[in-house]
């Protein structure tokens, strides 16, 4: 059985098993129990137990399903950092969820709802105050860091969707060429071309189509239409680039 999904071990590696190292401290501390307490040690491996269950589904959901492994991670925090402060890890990991849950804003959100509930929970049980710190400063680091990698992962998801746009409109300007439709296979080559970020290709195939004789009128208006588009937008490149160079 695997514990992570394709694309979170091809993007993360082993990363998600590194994090598990913070977990550590909340395993541990029955150790420094004196008397030993048997019942303390079975308490603790359950609640890594339940832990663990939630953590590794947490990388099988998708957007706002993360809101309920947040919750629930929480809540162990909540529930247990009074009495062993190896728990405090929780909160770091219920917001290392939040940059994956559906937006930036609504991860900002939870982001300063841990901090808010971790700190409640420091106040209320007269907790240390490095440990109220330093929780605080690990939520505050973690979340920031785990949004901007979230919003990193779906730059690079459109990128790659537009890169097989690119495909697409350069199978379909074949097709087009082999039906004979000249217009119509320089307009999808040109698309193909400005997918690839290659503005001065993709504003030579579309001069290419308006010459094009004897063509349907709604794809020269068409191919027209998109030609000044694309030349709008070369000559805006154009101009950036010597403003740069003057500069």
């Amino acid at each position: 059985m695997r514990l992570l999904p394709k694309e979170v071990r091809t993007d993360a590696g082993w990363t998600p098993y590194v994090w598990l190292v913070w977990l550590s401290y909340f395993v541990v501390d029955p150790a420094f129990y004196h008397p030993p307490s048997l019942r303390k040690w079975l308490l603790t491996l359950a609640v890594t137990l339940i832990f663990l269950a939630l953590y590794f589904w947490g990388f099988w959901l998708k957007g706002k399903q993360k809101l309920w492994i947040i919750s629930c991670i929480a809540l162990l925090g909540v529930i247990f950092t009074p009495s062993n402060y190896g728990a405090s890890a929780f909160f770091v990991y219920a917001v290392a969820f939040a940059g994956f849950s559906g937006g930036t804003e609504l991860a900002i959100s939870i982001l300063i709802v841990l901090e808010a509930i971790a700190s409640t929970v420091m106040w209320a049980f007269h907790l240390p105050l490095g440990l109220w710190v330093s929780t605080s400063f690990l939520i505050a680091a973690i979340g920031a860091m785990n949004i901007q990698h979230a919003k990193r992962i779906a730059a690079n998801c459109r990128l790659r969707m537009a890169q097989e746009d690119a495909h697409l409109y350069e199978y379909q300007a074949r097709a087009y060429e082999a039906s004979g439709k000249r217009v119509a296979q320089h307009r999808a080559q040109a698309e193909a071309y400005y997918r690839r970020g290659n503005l001065a290709a993709a504003v030579d195939q579309l001069e290419i189509a308006v010459k094009v004789r004897g063509s349907d009128f709604y794809e020269m208006s068409i191919a027209e239409s998109r030609l000044r588009a694309l030349r709008a937008l070369l000559e805006n490149e154009k101009a950036a680039e010597k403003a740069l160079k003057i500069s």
